[in-house]
Order: structure tokens, then C-alpha cells, then sequence
């Protein structure tokens, strides 16, 4: 099929859609090396690990000085990245994570405590995470005081947002002076993937998709438009976050013959409308674009001046 993509449309249609990765952090925690060579499959393999000596390297104190190391069950390994690892349209070198979930048969993130490693049998995986639970307890700050290592670590369900049902993630880094955007191929990755806090993602089944916005991420005009509104450091503007997603990205839309429609398709196409329905009119937040209650409040960002929207239901017919 052909390309092509819809005038530009008022605000991003993808600045509720995209997202922040989790708080996988302290680094030592979670990122780990192998102390053997690298298995030939990953199928619920038992693994020596320890803390991986680079991340820990970049951690902050007290955090940097703590070193673990144990076994684990590779169904537990996951690939994360960082800034470093996000180029412009590259993945480089993904490290491993060992993280206290699983995925069930929807691949949805469920999210283990200790008890439920114990009752699992997951031995191995139980001892690390009490060291885990064990030195949090110990260091965390009078900030934290109230918050366990789960509850950080799943910080406003960051992690357990996560979906592993599509095959692609747009995956773009947080921090720089610019975006730096690359297409996460999940069926070609040797582990499932996680998106860390230092990259924001978004999750798509459309290749066409994920490139027109992988292309738009990198390119020069939307990360020279935000240079006035991001923050600044010694050498000049940092972090970009959600910045560049103000930014007016035309929605592409994809040209099908009706036959191939799918449930939530963006497409256009050639027909003769043959009956057209009454309009049905609703009202939306002017920043997420979801629907607001009948009292004009939304759900996430409580009483706002909603904008009016109308459902047009019709008949076509493409001949």
C-alpha cells in the first residue's frame, strides 16, 4: 500500500501516547552482568550474575558502592536502555536487568514481592531481592522513608504500564541537547524489552508508523523549536522529556481499500458515502484529548475548559 499523511493537526496526537520508562534504579540494584558466556537460548536458564560493573560505576552514593551477585532464572533477565544506548534510528548494545516480575499469558507486567517469589520456589531470585529490600531499607532517604524498593522501582506504574503485545517501540532519550529516536524491534530482541526512565516510549503493530516517528524524533526542525523551553546547563540546553512531543506532529495515515480496514485504523481511502448517521457530540481534555465527565472534569488533569468533539458514524462504499 501507499503512504500518505494528514495537514498537520491542532497540538500532538502523540503527546499522551508516548511515555516514561521505569525507575530502574539504583542501578546496582537491577543491572547485572553474566559470569558466563552467553547461553545459546534463553529458556528458563539458572545464571550466575552480579551488579554490572559500568552501571555501577555511573550510580550515585551510597548506591555505587553496593555490589550483588547470585544466581537467577533468565525468565527473569529483560533488556532495558539508557541514554547512551539510544542513537539517532540505532538500538546499541541493550544491557540486562533483573527485575521482580513476570509476564502472564496476555504478556501483561505482573510485578512479584518476596512472598510470591517464596510461594513461586523461586529461591535464587528471592535471596537477591532480599538483599535488595535488605539495603533499601538500610539507605534510602527520610524522603523515601515511606516507600519500599517495589514501590520505586514501580513508580506511578511505570513498569507495570509496559506492554509487550506489540512489535515495535518508539523509544526516545530524555536528556541532550536533542532527541535521539530508534525503532525497538521486540521479535528481533534475544529478551523482552523494558523502557528505562531515561528514554520515553510508545508501542505500535505499524512499521510505517513507528518510522515516519522515529524520523520525526531525530530530525532537526522539532528539536530546534524547543531549544527556548527546555532547561539549561553549563553547555547550554538539557533535557528534552516531553518537549519535543509539543510539537505539531502530522498523524500518517495509511491509504486501504475497505476490505483491509482494521479497529482503530488511520486510513483513507476513495468511496461514496451512502448514509450518513446524526452527529454525536462529546467533549474532551485540551491536553490529553480524553473524553471529560458531564461536570467537565477529567481524569487526569481534574476541571479543565474541554474542547468539542463529534462521533460521525456513515455507510461507504468503495465500488
Amino acid at each position: 500500500c501507499t503512504s500518505n499523511f494528514k495537514d498537520s493537526i491542532t497540538g500532538s496526537a502523540y503527546s499522551s501516547k508516548f511515555k516514561q520508562g521505569a525507575t530502574i534504579v539504583p542501578r546496582s540494584f537491577y543491572f547485572v552482568d553474566l559470569l558466563s558466556d552467553f547461553p545459546s537460548d534463553w529458556n528458563d536458564r539458572l545464571l550466575a550474575v552480579r551488579t554490572s560493573e559500568a552501571f555501577q560505576k555511573d550510580g550515585k552514593m551510597p548506591w555505587k558502592e553496593m555490589h550483588l551477585s547470585g544466581k537467577a532464572s533468565s525468565s527473569f533477565l529483560f533488556r532495558t536502555a539508557v541514554a547512551k544506548n539510544v542513537a539517532p534510528f540505532s538500538l546499541i548494545e541493550p544491557p540486562l536487568v533483573l527485575l521482580p516480575i513476570e509476564l502472564d499469558d496476555q504478556k501483561e507486567i505482573l510485578l512479584l514481592n518476596n512472598d510470591e517469589l517464596r510461594l513461586k520456589g523461586r529461591l535464587d531470585e528471592l535471596k537477591w531481592f532480599q538483599e535488595v529490600e535488605n539495603l533499601w531499607t538500610m539507605h534510602k532517604t527520610e524522603k523515601s522513608a515511606a516507600i519500599t524498593y517495589l514501590d520505586w522501582l514501580n513508580y506511578q506504574k511505570k513498569l507495570t504500564k509496559q506492554t509487550m503485545q506489540k512489535k515495535f517501540i518508539v523509544l526516545y532519550t530524555a536528556s541532550g541537547k536533542d532527541a535521539n529516536a530508534c525503532i525497538v524491534e521486540l521479535e528481533k530482541l534475544d529478551l523482552p524489552f523494558v523502557a528505562d526512565h531515561k528514554t520515553y516510549w510508545y508501542a505500535t503493530n505499524n512499521k510505517t508508523e513507528a518510522q515516519y516517528l522515529c524520523g520525526f524524533l531525530n530530525a532537526n526542525y522539532p528539536n530546534a523549536l524547543i531549544k527556548d523551553f527546555q532547561s539549561r546547563g553549563l553547555f547550554g540546553a538539557r533535557d528534552v522529556h516531553k518537549k519535543i512531543l509539543d510539537v505539531v506532529i502530522e498523524k500518517p495515515v495509511v491509504k486501504k481499500d475497505i476490505y483491509h480496514f482494521m479497529l482503530n485504523d488511520s486510513v483513507s481511502t476513495r468511496a461514496f458515502i451512502v448514509q450518513l448517521f446524526e452527529p454525536k457530540f462529546f467533549e474532551v481534555c485540551p491536553q490529553c484529548r480524553k473524553k471529560v465527565s458531564e461536570t467537565k472534569e477529567c481524569v487526569e488533569h481534574g476541571k479543565v475548559i474541554p474542547e468539542r468533539r463529534a462521533l460521525i458514524g456513515l455507510v461507504i462504499d468503495d465500488g
